[in-house]
This record gives structure tokens, C-alpha cells and sequence, in this order.
């Protein structure tokens, strides 16, 4: 039975890190794919429950790779993309990567032990806070506008986050896309074309990279990741608030500034937000992801001894993850710099063009336009990128504040 259970999870692990190279294919998406099919392959619900969990933590690490080099994300790495394009045009395209996989690594490692040692806590906690959340996230934008502190970049930072907001509330919630692939050109639009966009403008080509991580030190790495965590944490425990909601949160809260240490924290909340989405199913019996989902419908309510094996596929898979992930973006940053980086972008462009068709179909190209002339005229005002949060945070609001009747699932409502 052990071994049965290590080679599936090596075999999770081996399926998240391919699925972390292609934009847009989500594990969400690849857990609805094993549920109907696990059983003709002789594997038991638990079995494919580590599939599950496996796949969901490697997927993380190997999603920062065209998430920092190529600008293409997905619903978890679009804040990364600004701050690690600009370590890739100073040369430290390497190091961009790897601190936001040695974030993750270490909320793996702090979030266990605070996991299991606060999860009596979680029932009550997760229960009294559901009332409050739209105060919250309403003082948290305030912050976020307040933050531009000119009264002219203040009033541009409010066109962009209710026009965002809007463009996120009319996907989400009228329906007009799949709804498992509806933040895919959203997001991809908003943090990704845009900025591939606005490179090619630039015409600046990729420099020489170097492989140095010398930039922070471990103390401050050791701190942001703590932040990360203690975000996830927060994630886990409050309803219908993602790792992005949580990355922003974080970010104005303790007035995160460097894309070193913005990148560390925004590993650490991924990873955190993942284990402590799927121990939810154990602490508040509530699932809080689209992997969990699949794994309650496999297993329904899970013991100690299953979330002991869930938390222990995770982090055998995350630590194959971090190690294979760095050494793929060490290969991908040698053949990108071998070949024309304004062609690389261009092609870049038309592969998420494409992914979205695929998935999302001739509207979704309409989103993906909207969103990326949204995502260019916050360049051009001169504001926060973090601002097009708004896609997530708005719609997050109105359906707390009682304003939504619709569930927009995609937010994790729990």
C-alpha cells in the first residue's frame, strides 16, 4: 500500500510539472478529468485523491516558469509576472524563479507544524468571519487606491480597478464563459499580453543572465515567507478570498515594494493557500478548491490518517517540484536567449490567444482583448498593476455584501 501510494505520487508529481509549463491548463481542470476515469485503472478514491493533491502541489512550482519568463500566467502567478519581468530584463531571470519556489518551499515546510497545531481553532474562526469579509476587502481596496497618493493617480486607480471589477463580475457571474476557464483570459489579458504587449514597444532584448541569488538574504527571505504563509492561513480561513485576494492583502498591508521580496511572499501564499485549501476539508469540512472538491467527492469526509497521507504526497511532489523547476527554467532561459526575444513575446501572444479560443471559445478572445486594453491603459495612467485585482476583488464584495445572488464558484465561495 505505501509503495502503491509513493508511486502515484511520483506520478502526480511528474503530470503537475508538466501542466505547470502550459498557461491555462489548471489542476482544477485535471481533477474533473480523474474523477470519471480512476477506477478503470485499478486505482482506489485515496489513490486518486494523492494523484490529486501530487499534482496540485508540483503544478505550483513548475507555474512559475512562463509565469517569470514568458509572461504567461495563470489565476495563481498573474501578480508575479511585472516583478519578475523586470528581474528578466536586468539578467536575473533565474533568481525569479527560484524565490518565488524557495517561498513556496518554505510555507510547505512552516505551514505543516502551524497547520496541526491550529486546527481546532480553524471551526470558529472559519464561522465567525464570513459576516465581515466584504469590510474587509472594502478597507483593503481603500488602501490599495489610497496608496497612489495623488489625487489625480488616485482617481486613475479607481477607473482601472472598477473597470476590471466590472469586466470580473460580467465573467464570473452572467455566464458568458465556461465557467472552470473563465479567469484565464481575464487574467491572462490584464497581467500578461498586456505586458508582453508594452515590452514589444519597448524593443528591448533579453540580457545575459546570471545565475546569482545573492540579491536576498536569507533572514528576509525567511520573513516575507512567514508573511506568505500567515496569508495562506488566512486564505484557508476565510471564505471567498484566493491567493490573489491574499497577495494583495499582504502586499498593502505590511508595504511589500521589492520584486525580491514580493516574489518570495507570492510563492509562500500559493503554496500555503494550497495546503490549507485542501486540510480544509478536514479542519472546517468545507472545501475551499477545485482539487478539494474532487477529493471530497472521492473520499467525503476525511479522518487524520487520510489528511496525513494528502499532506505527505504534497510534499514529496513539492520537493521533486522545486528542484525539477529550476533546473527546466536554468535549460528555457538558454534557448530563449538564443533566439529573438520580440519574436519569443509575439509567439507567446498568439499561444494564449490560442488556449483561449480553446477553451473559452470566440467570446473569451473578447474578454482577452478587453482585459489587455485594460492591462495597457494602467501603464499608461502610470498606476499599480494591483489595481486590476479588481476582476477578483469586486465581485468578491458584491456577493458578500449580499448584492450577487450567483455563486461564482471560481472565487472559492465556501
Amino acid at each position: 500500500m505505501i509503495e502503491n501510494i509513493l508511486l502515484l505520487s511520483l506520478f502526480g508529481c511528474v503530470v503537475g510539472i508538466f501542466t505547470g509549463l502550459i498557461p491555462g491548463l489548471h489542476t482544477n481542470t485535471l481533477a474533473a478529468l480523474i474523477l470519471p476515469v480512476y477506477a478503470y485503472f485499478g486505482i482506489s478514491p485515496l489513490g486518486a485523491s494523492v494523484i490529486i493533491s501530487s499534482i496540485m502541489a508540483s503544478h505550483i512550482f513548475s507555474s512559475f516558469i512562463p509565469a517569470a519568463l514568458l509572461g504567461a500566467p495563470d489565476e495563481d502567478t498573474a501578480l508575479s509576472i511585472l516583478p519578475a519581468h523586470r528581474l528578466l530584463m536586468s539578467g536575473r531571470g533565474p533568481e525569479a524563479v527560484f524565490l518565488m519556489s524557495a517561498g513556496a518551499a518554505l510555507a510547505l515546510m512552516l505551514g505543516v507544524p502551524v497547520l496541526f497545531l491550529s486546527m481546532k481553532a480553524f471551526g470558529g474562526l472559519y464561522d465567525s468571519t464570513r459576516p465581515f469579509i466584504h469590510y474587509i476587502l472594502i478597507a483593503i481596496v481603500a488602501a490599495m487606491i489610497a496608496g497612489e497618493k495623488t489625487g489625480k493617480k488616485i482617481l486613475y486607480a479607481c477607473l482601472i480597478f472598477f473597470m476590471s471589477g466590472l469586466l470580473g463580475f460580467f465573467v464570473l457571474d452572467a455566464g458568458i464563459l465556461p465557467a472552470q476557464n473563465a479567469l484565464l483570459p481575464v487574467l491572462s489579458g490584464l497581467f500578461g499580453a498586456s505586458t508582453l504587449i508594452l515590452s514589444l514597444e519597448r524593443r528591448t532584448p533579453i540580457p545575459l543572465q546570471k545565475n546569482s541569488v545573492a540579491a536576498v538574504k536569507p533572514a528576509a527571505m525567511a520573513r516575507f515567507a512567514v508573511l506568505g504563509t500567515s496569508a495562506g492561513l488566512f486564505v484557508g480561513l476565510m471564505p471567498g478570498i484566493g491567493a490573489s485576494q491574499a497577495v494583495v492583502l499582504t502586499q498593502q498591508v505590511f508595504a511589500v515594494s521589492s520584486a525580491e521580496s514580493f516574489l518570495v511572499m507570492l510563492g509562500s501564499v500559493n503554496a500555503a493557500d494550497s495546503l490549507f485549501s485542501m486540510s480544509a476539508l478536514y479542519t472546517v469540512g468545507n472545501p475551499r478548491s477545485g482539487a478539494s472538491v474532487a477529493v471530497e467527492r472521492l473520499l467525503g469526509e476525511i479522518g487524520i490518517n487520510e489528511l496525513l497521507v494528502l499532506v505527505g504526497a504534497m510534499l514529496l511532489s513539492s520537493g521533486i517540484a522545486a528542484f525539477a523547476s529550476l533546473k527546466i527554467s536554468t535549460r528555457a532561459l538558454g534557448v530563449i536567449q538564443r533566439v529573438n526575444y520580440p519574436l519569443v513575446s509575439r509567439l507567446v501572444i498568439i499561444f494564449i490567444s490560442l488556449m483561449v479560443f480553446l477553451f473559452s471559445g470566440a467570446a473569451g478572445l473578447l474578454v482577452l482583448l478587453t482585459a489587455t486594453s485594460i492591462g495597457i491603459l494602467c501603464e499608461r495612467l502610470g498606476v499599480k498593476r494591483n489595481h486590476c485585482m479588481g476582476c477578483l476583488l469586486l465581485p468578491t464584495i458584491l456577493f458578500f455584501s449580499g448584492n450577487v445572488t450567483n455563486a461564482l464558484s471560481l472565487l472559492r465561495i465556501g
